[in-house]
């Protein structure tokens, strides 16, 4: 593995789909789905930085660390769901925008990695979210 800083640019299509057969729900409503289709592009780039070496014991151990930043779109119009003949639309915010630490961290020989990342993204509409992930990887 080289170590020093990488930079990696990032591209993602994502489509997802929702369907559901029409119901009445306990109170009569009839629900029934009219769109339920995403399509959500994302381009960026990740700086990162890789590190290996031996512990004490002379096994293998290795970290990388990264930043990414990214800009979002989605391409449809979001979902919308009718209840006793009335839409109800969820609209999403089209452009946005994903800034993000992770990293990993391997060793005893690389039996063993922890990783994790965090990501605060916005839409230039004013919504805005986080999400965060952390993992455990064990070989045998």
């Amino acid at each position: 593995m080289a170590k020093g800083w990488t930079v990696t640019p990032q591209a993602q299509l994502a489509y997802a789909s929702v369907d559901f057969d029409d119901l009445t729900d306990p109170f009569g409503a009839e629900v029934s789905l009219r769109k339920g289709d995403s399509l959500k592009g994302r381009v960026g780039a990740a700086l990162g930085r890789d590190a290996a070496w031996q512990d004490a014991e002379g096994r293998k151990a290795r970290s990388h660390v990264y930043g990414i930043t990214s800009l979002t779109y989605e391409f449809l119009d979001g979902a919308t769901v009718a209840v006793s003949g009335v839409d109800l639309v969820a609209e999403p915010q089209k452009f946005g925008a994903e800034l993000g630490l992770g990293g990993t961290y391997n060793w005893a020989d690389e039996r063993f990695a922890l990783h994790g990342e965090a990501v605060a993204s916005t839409s230039f509409d004013g919504s805005y979210g986080y999400k965060g992930t952390v993992g455990l990887t064990v070989g045998f």
